[in-house]
């Protein structure tokens, strides 16, 4: 018996063979003092020893009883003095050991990794990508069709036009994976956790996520859209943190997220500025809001100290996130009235955008302005509705009306005259017709107190992979549009022009930095594709990254736009500086949205589900490409 486990220390393979696999010893057989064979491998720092075992099927999270530590902890603990360690610490991560672990000092896996060399951190970091890669791969989407053709067919019921795509050679077309992202925009540089400037990959999301928008300088700020989105990341980096159980990061990230809430509290508790707060309703979820976080802030030091476990800290900043979500419902809550009201401009809008087509004439600046506001009234009813089905039926409607705005948009340039029938003209606008119908019925009745059961993940999926294929599609048919333009990509100086032969002002024609703004707008394409990856059943932590990197995008692609607007505002209409700046401004709310229903999800609050986070993607989709078909038609 003893000659196996001092074969395990010295690497001996030969003799560990006869041993195992057979009948006498099984792979996880232990000594006298409750040690496995793996337990002694790691001891003896044998590294094929350790690989050998675990293809036979060790316990990879067995606990030595004498330390109280997995494999994974006893080799970190060894890596300081033994640089083979580092070798069998990275093995045991790509064999999936367990990495949220405490030792019996308290430390967790990310703390033992922090006080190793560089280098190992280094290789520990690429390790962690790896795998998400490998767990989460990205969802290939079939390459996009024309605008035209997508567009017309899903709405209107027509047979899309023969397409004459060139094939590519056989070979390249079996080993090349589909792209997930369209390949005619660069991907955006970041910066990684090194400060140096890389290029994403089109088939991976960087895992290093900056911990706020704002940086230090946000009291600054005075811009209630940004402050909110602020908030919200922010509250999405401490249910991260409090997950992780590293309680300095917590302390931390619960520090910079009272910080920014002290300065939203000032601003919406001004009588002078706002309303806010002359409600009941509104001061006590203020009140809620600090008092849930000093109690994380003491639920932290209890942690510490061992006085409460690791589920009653998270519990506390579950409701810490509930208070936020209440809040924020409260501070963008509308009226049915309200509601009802945007429903009857949308339809206005209807009206006039047929009229264009009928008449063969450029499409009145501003008429999607009534989209983006229907959106945002709708989500606020979504947002709160605990029975997915019926959140379901108001996203799918305003999906519809989105999709078919377009196809209007789209007959208004075609020349086919069969495709610009009547008869297809008045199919959209009845389409757009009753799904307003349905909207209106539906946001009065819904009760979003009632809980109900979670879809389907197929459902699930579908929600971001419908808001992808409607993104990618606009910015398809904006490249296809302005291959044959010369004009310079970079300018901000593009201007409206005047139809000579109607006299009605029609939109700039590029967007702004446009080497900048598409290569956005691709990238939240691409983050909104990745959500496709996680459903109810297939849920963790890593679905905070898209959501935060669509957050990031949008924050820099408003500030673009918003800097354009405000250097152009002398050549531009006040219809179009409309339409851009409510379509940015919803695609900041939606991004708040879906920032507090990921924290949420994280931390276990029920006060939301997953498929949240796919009503959010299609909100955030369809103002995209508002702001994208503002400068095509």
């Amino acid at each position: 018996m003893k000659d196996i486990w001092k074969s395990a220390r010295k690497g001996d393979l030969v003799k560990i063979k006869k041993y195992i696999p057979g009948t006498k010893f099984k792979v996880d057989e232990l000594d006298k003092e409750g040690r496995s064979i793996l337990h002694h491998a790691i001891d003896g720092d044998q590294l094929q020893m350790v690989n050998y075992l675990l293809e036979q099927g060790a316990n990879i999270n067995l606990k030595d009883p004498k330390s109280g530590d997995t494999p994974i902890l006893m080799s970190l603990k060894k890596i300081n003095t033994i640089d083979k360690q580092e070798d069998i610490a990275i093995l045991l991560v790509n064999k999936g050991a367990d990495l949220d672990v405490e030792s019996r000092e308290r430390k967790n896996v990310e703390r033992y990794v922090d006080s190793c060399p560089k280098r190992f951190q280094i290789k520990y970091k690429d390790a962690i990508t790896q795998k998400f890669k490998n767990k989460y791969p990205p969802k290939a989407i079939a390459p996009a069709s024309p605008a035209t053709q997508i567009l017309l067919a899903q709405t209107a019921g027509l047979p899309p036009p023969s397409p004459k795509p060139n094939p590519p050679p056989p070979q390249q077309q079996e080993n090349s994976p589909t792209p997930s992202i369209i390949s005619t925009v660069e991907p955006k540089p970041y910066v990684n956790s090194n400060g140096e400037t890389v290029v994403r990959s089109t088939n991976e999301l960087d895992l290093i996520v900056q911990e706020s928008l704002l940086g230090d300088d946000f009291d600054k700020e005075q811009d209630l859209n940004i402050i909110w989105m602020e908030v919200a990341f922010r509250a999405s980096i401490v249910a991260i943190r409090s997950e992780k159980v590293r309680y300095d990061d917590i302390t931390k990230a619960t520090d910079q997220c009272g910080n920014i809430l002290i300065h939203l509290l000032s601003i919406i508790g001004n009588s002078e500025t706002t309303s806010f707060m002359e409600t009941v309703k509104n001061q006590e979820a203020v009140n809620s809001i600090q008092e849930r976080v000093k109690n994380v802030k003491e639920g932290i030091k209890l942690r510490l100290f061992s006085r409460i476990d690791h589920a009653e800290l998270i519990r506390l900043v579950a409701a810490l996130i509930g208070s936020l979500h209440w809040i924020y419902n409260c501070w963008s809550e509308v009226s049915q009235d309200d509601i009802n009201r945007s429903i009857a401009e949308c339809a206005l809008s209807c009206r006039v955008a047929m009229n264009s087509v009928t008449t063969r004439t450029p499409f009145q600046l501003g008429v999607l302005t009534n989209i983006a506001k229907l959106l945002k009234n709708i989500s606020t009813k979504v947002f709160i509705t605990r029975t997915p089905s019926d959140a379901k039926k108001l996203s799918d409607s305003c999906f519809v009306i989105s999709s078919t705005f377009k196809s209007l948009m789209v007959l208004s340039v075609l020349n086919d005259v069969k495709q610009k029938s009547a008869e297809n003209i008045i199919s959209l606008g009845r389409s757009i017709a009753e799904q307003l119908s349905i909207l209106k019925l539906q946001s009065s009745s819904i009760l979003p107190s009632r809980v109900g059961q979670n879809l389907s993940s197929q459902e699930e999926r579908e929600l971001n992979e419908s808001a992808s294929n409607q993104l990618r599609s606009s910015i398809d048919y904006y490249i296809s549009n302005n291959q044959t333009t010369t004009a310079p990509t970079t300018t901000t100086t593009t201007t409206t022009t005047t139809n000579n032969t109607t006299g009605i002002i029609t939109s700039p024609k590029r967007l702004p930095k446009e080497d900048k703004t598409l290569p956005l707008l691709a990238n939240i394409e691409k983050s909104i594709s990745m959500l496709m990856g996680f459903t109810t059943e297939d849920k963790n932590i890593q679905m905070s990254i898209p959501v935060q990197m669509i957050a990031k995008d949008i924050h820099e692609l408003r500030t673009i736009l918003l800097e354009y607007i405000k250097e152009q505002s002398d050549s531009l209409s006040e219809e179009f500086k409309d339409q851009i700046t409510n379509a940015i401004n919803c695609s900041a709310h939606f991004s708040t949205q879906q920032l507090f229903s990921v924290s949420a999800l994280i931390c276990h609050n029920r006060i939301t589900d997953i498929s949240q986070l796919g009503y959010s993607s299609r909100n955030i989709a369809a103002c995209c490409c508002i702001l994208i078909d503002s400068f095509c038609f």
